[in-house]
């Protein structure tokens, strides 16, 4: 066998290049070689082969004798879990190197595997995340850590984001399984409709919060750190609503501690025991002062606290408080505030009927009446006699003049006494409202 002198000095020329170098140039231009390459292939119409092998499934390194990290082949079986394709080792398993044809995501433009990071892609099977086996279109699990389990973000990806958490039931309460908040600006929630309502969660200033909008910005309903707002996405008190409010379906109750809801001038809601106006005066058989009202008792008005003093004077009470005691309330044109008038009544003449009294005696028969007459002495023609100065009485009678009749005068027999005119009666006490 001879062999020539030239494919010998090639051979030692090409093995001295090898472990001079540590690098291998195979193809074209076998004199140029990338300086980061140790092996480099080069050709403009050849391609790589790499080894052919049947694989019999991804966790057995046959027909290898182990598996070997890094190790590349083409599969040319069907079998087990795999199918023909690339395949490399990590050093434990086989894994297919990625197919186009095998990816689950579809582009929506042409409905064929998605190749480009820029396409608008799709999945009809239900996707996961740290789990394998999603119940539910999406389904995002974390295992018991404190930790964002799904970020929304906007904008600055690193500034405005919605977040979803995941909270460690020993740090906090174990009710609380998850927690929604934002950070920085905010983020909209929308549905596609003409007029449609906006979810607007926000956190950047003092309406920070979850406020519901519609499209041209009308507040709807909105929720603060510790106050709820309907109609307003900046509410001041617990529960602010800018609007009517109706409240339907409520319970009748019957009881003395029952209080109703007022509203102030600023518009806030207070409840209260009554909705009394200031001067309102109400009767009670109760003995004291009770909520803002006052007892009528002719007290001083000093006497009274500074607010409930300020109130009778703007409504014209000077000195005292009205005595109710003994009255009766009327519209009479007085003084408002002022007591007067009497419960007594003395009767004078002019008070009487304006009657004539007539009347006669009854005619009983032909009488005459019993009368008495001084004796003047003796004399009996009507003339004046005295004799030593006596006198006696003497009795005579009326001669008999038939039927006749006499003039009468009756006397009253009064005193001119007052008269108590007061009507049975219920006893009360008469308040006036001063407020509270």
């Amino acid at each position: 066998m001879k062999i020539s002198i030239k494919l010998i000095f090639t051979i030692l020329s090409l093995i001295t290049t090898v472990s001079i170098t540590a690098q291998v140039k195979i193809g074209d231009n076998p004199n140029t070689i990338n300086p980061n390459s140790i092996l480099e292939i080069e050709s403009t119409n050849k391609g790589l082969l790499l080894p052919r092998i049947a694989l019999i499934s991804t966790s057995s390194p046959s027909p290898l004798s182990a598996h070997i990290a890094g190790m590349t082949v083409y599969n040319t079986a069907t079998a087990g879990d795999v199918t023909p394709g690339y395949y490399y080792n990590d050093g434990a398993k086989w894994i297919e190197i990625g197919d186009a044809s095998k990816d689950p995501w579809y582009g929506t433009d042409d409905n064929s595997p998605a190749t480009l990071n820029t396409e608008d892609i799709y999945i009809m099977g239900n996707v996961g995340i740290g789990l394998t086996n999603p119940s539910s279109g999406l389904q995002v699990h974390q295992d018991d850590t404190i930790g964002s389990v799904i970020r929304f973000s906007a904008g600055n990806a690193s500034g405005n984001y919605l977040e979803l958490l995941g909270l460690n039931g020993t740090t906090l309460p174990s009710t609380i399984s998850n927690d929604l908040y934002t950070k920085h600006s905010n983020l909209m929630l929308k549905t596609p409709f003409s007029r449609n309502l906006i979810i607007k969660i926000q956190n950047n200033d003092s309406t920070d919060g979850i406020h519901m909008i519609n499209n041209i910005d009308e507040p709807v309903f909105s929720v603060t750190k510790d106050k709820v707002g309907i109609g307003t996405v900046a509410p001041t008190a617990t529960l602010d609503v800018n609007g009517v409010a109706r409240i339907r379906g409520l319970n009748s109750l019957e009881s003395d501690d029952d209080q109703v809801l007022v509203v102030d001038n600023n518009g806030f809601v207070h409840k209260t025991t009554n909705i009394a106006q200031k001067g309102q005066i109400i009767s009670s058989i109760k003995a004291s002062d009770h909520g803002g009202w006052y007892l009528l008792n002719g007290r001083p008005l000093s006497s009274l606290p500074t607010n409930a003093k300020s109130a009778a004077v703007a409504l014209g009470l000077s000195g005292n408080l009205p005595n109710a005691s003994n009255t009766y309330l009327s519209q009479n044109g007085g003084t408002l505030g002022s007591v007067t008038g009497s419960n007594s009544r003395t009767l004078t003449q002019a008070n009487l009927p304006n009657v004539n009294f007539t009347g006669t005696t009854s005619t009983n028969g032909n009488h005459r009446h019993a009368t008495n007459a001084s004796d003047n002495g003796g004399a009996t023609d009507g003339t004046t006699a005295q004799a030593a100065n006596t006198y006696q009485q003497v009795g005579f009678y009326t001669k008999y003049a038939g039927n006749h009749s006499h003039s009468v005068t009756v006397s009253s027999g009064g005193s001119n006494a007052p008269m108590d005119i007061k009507p049975r009666t219920l006893s009360v006490n008469m308040f006036i409202y001063l407020g509270k």
